[in-house]
């Protein structure tokens, strides 16, 4: 165990991004309390590693060649000690961020032909706040990120799409019928539930696809100046129920 005066105890690290992986960090960070303000992900040598490597940038070459100088710590807690690193956690091997010159964490390197636009969230379980006014009870800890405009929640086993839309005034596009009707004739498992001027609906479908996944889950929910889509993929039959609590428990907050 590392004898090093660490800036944060054991006891005051918090789960805000669990099952990432290790990664490296620097003493200023870890033990001076530094901010991050240098971060890069390489090819990893093995599964355990997440491949992010953590800098305050100020470290001189003698130090940056200093092998004690460094440890391999949890993603998670690097993620206490700088909480701007947390976004830019499922960007890809070979990206690298840095701050501007106002001090704000960016990325600066990304690999060529990747333009997919991710963003990273803190985990979540239990009642979540997904977007302004969409609300679920999450059955169980989910990794969370934005991705081209649709959430992702995943954990090992299932993942979950959701899209969310502002309606407004187009009814014609967004009333029950129409999303009815939408539904593929090859779908099983429908169902049809209202409750108020809330309507969901829900069904399975068989997608080709390489690996054992089950047939997707496919749920719509529709509320007045509100719809929304989720997709939930899983590998085990029983994940079905999961599938089926997040659907159900999607709700709309009125503004206040």
């Amino acid at each position: 165990m590392s004898s090093k005066p660490f800036r944060l105890s054991t006891d005051a690290i918090r789960d805000i991004v669990l099952q990432r992986g290790s990664c490296l960090a620097t003493d200023r960070i870890t033990v001076d309390g530094a901010r991050v303000n240098w971060m890069y992900r390489e090819t990893p040598d093995d599964d355990s590693d997440s491949g992010w490597r953590f800098f305050a940038g100020d470290e001189s070459k003698e130090y940056a060649e200093t092998p004690s100088n460094y440890e391999f710590y949890n993603v998670n807690t690097i993620a206490n000690y700088c909480a701007d690193v947390v976004p830019f956690l499922d960007l890809p091997y070979g990206s690298a961020c840095g701050r501007d010159e106002s001090g704000v964490l960016r990325v600066v390197e990304r690999p060529e032909g990747d333009d997919l636009d991710v963003r990273t969230l803190p985990d979540a379980e239990g009642e979540t706040e997904l977007s302004d006014g969409l609300v679920a009870t999450l059955p169980g800890r989910f990794r969370r990120r934005v991705e081209d405009g649709a959430l992702v929640l995943w954990r090992p086993g299932i993942t979950a799409w959701v899209c969310a839309y502002d309606t407004g005034e187009k009814r014609d596009r967004w009333d029950a019928d129409t999303l009815r009707s939408g539904i593929p004739e090859s779908a099983f498992d429908r169902v049809e539930e209202r409750a108020g001027e809330l309507v969901r609906f829900a069904y399975r479908v068989h997608e080709p696809a390489p690996d054992q996944r089950r047939p997707a889950f496919q749920g719509l929910v529709l509320a007045p100046g509100h719809f929304v889509d989720v997709a939930v993929y899983f590998d085990e039959e029983r994940d079905v129920e999961h599938a089926l609590a997040l659907w159900r428990s999607l709700r709309v907050h009125a503004a206040t």
